[in-house]
């Protein structure tokens, strides 16, 4: 069944850690051209690091998106904050219950609800065999569908 809006469980952005924030970015831009990669200042208000997002080009409504995200050099994988390698997000309507569901099921809460702004938030989790993943729920969703479409 087709819907103007991305459905629950869609993975809806998908980080990437990196020392060298623009080397990174200069390597995804010159690999995949459907990138367009934007560098974004963190919020002032905000523990978010400093990245540059991006979106692919081909999509109608460009839901699927995603940062490379600036770590401390002296950080190795094992110690990221965020998890080590590229972490993918997927849609959720309600972290909470989210989160309950994923414990329920034999995964576990990694990183509590953290706000990105006035967008929405995010949680991450281990599931069943140790991999890391991030749930997100946008504070409004036509509002996010609008400003990754601008």
């Amino acid at each position: 069944m087709a819907t103007d809006k991305p459905w629950i469980g869609t993975p809806c952005w998908i980080e990437i850690p990196a020392v060298d924030l623009e080397r990174c970015k200069d390597f995804y831009l010159e690999l995949f051209e459907a990138w367009d990669l934007k560098s974004t200042p963190a919020p002032k208000d905000s523990d978010a690091p400093t990245m540059a997002m991006y979106q692919f080009k081909s999509y109608k409504t460009p839901f699927l998106s995603g940062g490379i995200m600036k770590i401390d050099s002296s950080c190795k994988g094992e110690q990221q904050k965020n998890g080590n390698g590229m972490t993918v997000y997927y849609l959720v309507d309600n972290l909470e219950k989210t989160e309950e569901r994923i414990i329920q099921l034999g995964g576990k809460k990694y990183m509590g609800r953290t706000p990105t702004g006035k967008e929405g938030a995010f949680a991450k989790c281990h599931d069943t065999e140790g991999n890391l993943f991030g749930i997100y729920e946008v504070s409004n969703q036509q509002q996010a569908i609008d400003a990754l479409g601008s």
